[in-house]
């Protein structure tokens, strides 16, 4: 399969806190989780330590988060920035992306009791969701890499959007699209709203707007450089439903002269009718230039015999929104007063 539509599928580069739209997106939403979780105030720290530690800065405590399972480790970029928003001090010895084993200490905090006790649900929650990911992730890509050359990815069925499109990718999965900017993915609805509006083939439609120099100017801006001067690949996505729809569309696009690559999303299909289309794209080679991607319905339980159909890529909605959490724990080691 074409490279560059595969790299197409893979935007961890726009997952670092480098990138200032993505490091905006952390803090506000990190601001928000601490905002909802104490309102005006942490009222156990208050009702405990108010009357010996009247000076909330009055004392130095020290605490470590203990890895209570086994997985990949990930969320530690997000994590260490989440901290120095409310001034403790960290200390990781491992990176986004490790495995950790049960009982190892993944990091050291060092701040005042108030901040290190108030800020302990969040910070965990966000280690717990996104090493959460990561591990599902990485079991499922190492499981399927041992028989087949497909590609798993995520989908945009997140509840904490591109964080969890960031722990897929530190779990060794593709992360799909990040958003409605970043490619052009033509869905059910799409086609249905085409249909109300008249057009009796809508796929037919799609590929007249393919040759009209209208939009092969706005495929031009998507795939055009960036403020870093840095081109970032595209791809165009179709939706179908049955097998021949999806030779229709095949048979469209392969008689269109384009410079970007396609992928078919080949939704809610059985592991038979993907590998029988898959037998047909390989035929007749549409597959050095057609990605097919399985998707729906598709969870660990069934991954295997959608794998085994030679399919280029199968998403997962699974991986964002079924995980399970990754357990960490935050102990409080040492205290020191101040005078």
């Amino acid at each position: 399969m074409n490279s560059l539509i595969l790299e197409g599928f893979q935007q961890e580069r726009f997952l670092s806190l480098k990138n200032k739209e993505y490091r905006r997106f952390v803090q506000k939403f990190l601001e928000m989780q601490l905002k909802e979780d104490v309102k005006k105030k942490d009222l156990t720290t208050s009702f405990l330590f108010s009357r010996i530690l009247p000076d909330k800065a009055a004392s130095h405590a020290e605490a470590e988060i203990i890895a209570k399972q086994k997985g990949i480790l990930a969320g530690l970029e997000e994590f260490k920035f989440f901290c120095e928003m409310n001034q403790i001090l960290v200390n990781a010895p491992f990176k986004d992306g490790d495995k950790i084993r049960q009982g190892d200490k993944a990091l050291s905090l060092s701040g005042a009791l108030e901040t290190l006790l108030r800020t302990e649900r969040v910070g965990l929650d966000l280690l717990g969701r996104m090493s959460g990911i990561a591990t599902a992730a990485n079991e499922l890509v190492q499981k399927v890499n041992k028989i087949s050359k497909t590609k798993i990815a995520a989908t945009r069925k997140t509840l904490w959007g591109n964080l969890d499109k960031k722990a897929v990718f530190l779990g060794g999965g593709l992360t799909h699209r990040l958003g409605l900017w970043q490619a052009v993915l033509v869905k059910e609805n799409h086609l249905t709203a085409l249909k109300s509006l008249g057009i009796k083939d809508p796929f037919s439609y799609i590929k007249d707007s393919l040759s009209s120099l209208k939009f092969h100017d706005l495929m031009k801006l998507i795939r055009g450089t960036s403020h870093q001067q840095r081109r970032f690949p595209s791809f165009f996505e179709i939706e179908v439903e049955t097998i021949e729809q999806g030779v229709h569309v095949g048979e469209l696009l392969m008689g269109q002269k384009l410079d970007f690559s396609f992928a078919l999303l080949l939704d809610n299909f059985s592991s038979l009718n993907i590998r029988k289309i898959v037998k047909i794209f390989s035929k007749r080679s549409w597959d050095k230039k057609i990605l097919l991607e399985a998707s729906g319905g598709i969870t660990p339980s069934n991954l295997m015999e959608y794998a085994e159909t030679g399919v280029d890529l199968i998403s997962m909605g699974f991986l964002t929104h079924s995980v399970k959490h990754f357990d960490f724990s935050q102990k409080i080691t040492a205290i020191s007063r101040k005078f």
